[in-house]
């Protein structure tokens, strides 16, 4: 009886008991990392499936944020014509060659190019930016050229004043140039007239933004003919055409800052008077430089 005791006490060997419990945590465990994996999988399944089903549109506007331009370009010109997204590629088209040619210093090609962009264009204000930038170095640029012109003619605000001369007597180019308007020294002082009007429309009609580029050049002209040494003028009628067109000039610069600073919108008949002064002189002008 105590050998079959003693022999009932022993382990039996060459089996391994296992803890109910340890064995359900273990398959707890791998059941989630099973799960994790297969979640992981999914995902990068998804991934890859819309990386793949991004447009070419899309992807030419990532190319585009990331400056890869001639990528962008490739993927734009993909865009088929019935896609929605067709006219905004077409759009980032022009501006995207309207930036390159003006970083290349086509200026009158970059204009065409950048005036193409499509106002909804997330880079519609920055291509209305380098719009005017490149038109404000352009009319600098006229500016410089008509001011040379200026500095080369001494007589061009030299007016005929009727004298006793008798008909035998020959009249003077200088006595001419500014009134006879087929001689080439007239040009300046009539250009620089007509350049600050056209400035001056386009200034009026444009909006605020723009007025301030415009308000820009017509103190360049301003200050440009102010710049021309008129102290020793003693022609009466030179001296009446300087004041004219100093007062007309600081009328108009005066009616686009009033437009700028709102007080067209609390005082229209101080605007309308200004605006009335300025053409009264501007007229007065025109009979001065047609005077014969």
């Amino acid at each position: 009886m105590e050998n079959n005791t003693r022999d009932q006490d022993k382990p039996t060997s060459g089996i391994n008991f296992r803890d109910p419990e340890a064995s359900k945590n273990q398959n707890a465990f791998y059941k989630y990392l099973l799960a994790g994996v297969g979640a992981l999988l999914v995902l990068l399944v998804l991934f890859f499936i819309l990386n793949n089903n991004e447009s070419h549109y899309e992807k030419g506007v990532k190319y585009t944020r990331e400056k890869q331009y001639t990528q962008a370009i490739i993927e734009f010109q993909k865009v088929e014509p019935e896609d929605k997204d067709f006219a905004l590629a077409q759009s980032k088209i022009n501006y995207i060659n309207g930036l390159k040619a003006a970083e290349q210093g086509s200026n009158s090609e970059a204009l065409v190019f950048l005036n193409k962009v499509n106002p909804s264009d997330e880079y519609y204000r920055e291509s209305r930016l380098m719009i005017e930038k490149i038109e404000l170095l352009n009319n600098r640029a006229k500016l410089e050229n008509l001011n040379e012109s200026m500095s080369k003619t001494k007589d061009t605000i030299v007016v005929k004043i009727p004298s006793e001369k008798t008909s035998e007597e020959p009249v003077t180019e200088a006595e001419t140039s500014f009134t006879d308007t087929r001689k080439p020294a007239t040009y300046p002082v009539r250009n620089l007239v007509s350049e600050f009007k056209k400035q001056f429309d386009l200034a009026n009609r444009e909006s605020k933004d723009k007025k301030r580029t415009q308000l820009i050049i017509l103190d360049s002209l301003y200050n440009n003919f102010r710049a021309t040494d008129n102290s020793r003028e003693t022609n009466p009628t030179v001296i009446e055409i300087n004041k004219n067109i100093s007062m007309w000039m600081q009328n108009r610069i005066d009616f686009i800052n009033k437009q700028l600073s709102g007080i067209a919108e609390s005082n229209n008949n101080s605007l309308r008077l200004l605006e009335t002064q300025g053409d009264s002189a501007y007229s007065r002008l025109q009979r001065l430089l047609s005077s014969k």
